[in-house]
């Protein structure tokens, strides 16, 4: 949800008050305001997860240590969430930046790189079966990050012209199954 923060965040930094910049390739408008607002949204939702899903780790690490017949399952379940962890990383954010900072005539080049990485963020988190176990889990069932994720995904996809997106995979909306 944008606050008057965010947008005035944009407006300063961008130097962006009207609401549609340029055209995306896939025949939606690439607004470019709403760009700036869902890449800061993101950043911090990612950064959120990243966080939280470290805070997983340690929970298990901690739940499970002693049991010396469990080390090495423990070691791989952690393994797994390190490994979720480093595949979020802020390419996706550095691509938006690419795109905010381009000159309208230069943007349709870096919009479409961000499109397909978005697309790929995407799909990972509609396909990843440890994230969709993530929101809502037994060992701590507070966290609710993947449907975070999504809906800032979501925002970006609308700033960048594309169509709302469909969850293709319903079963993998996890316990607490924000989608």
């Amino acid at each position: 949800m944008a606050t008057p923060e965010m947008d005035a965040w944009v407006e300063r930094v961008l130097n962006v008050k009207s609401a549609a910049s340029g055209t995306a390739g896939t025949g939606g408008t690439l607004s470019v305001m709403k760009l700036g607002k869902a890449r800061v949204e993101w950043i911090g939702v990612r950064r959120n997860a990243v966080g939280e899903i470290g805070r997983l780790r340690e929970a298990i690490r901690d739940e499970f240590q002693d049991d010396e017949e469990q080390a090495a399952q423990l070691e791989a379940a952690l393994a797994k969430l390190g490994q979720r962890i480093d595949k979020l990383d802020p390419t996706l954010e550095q691509q938006l930046d690419v795109v905010l900072n381009a000159a309208e005539a230069a943007r349709p080049a870096p919009a479409e790189v961000a499109r397909r990485t978005l697309q790929d963020v995407i799909d990972y988190l509609q396909t990843d079966e440890v994230l969709a176990e993530v929101d809502g889990n037994e060992v701590l069932p507070d966290i609710a990050v993947v449907g975070n994720m999504r809906a800032a995904l979501g925002n970006i996809a609308a700033a960048l012209g594309l169509p709302a997106q469909q969850e293709d995979r319903p079963e993998l909306s996890g316990a607490g199954g924000q989608a």
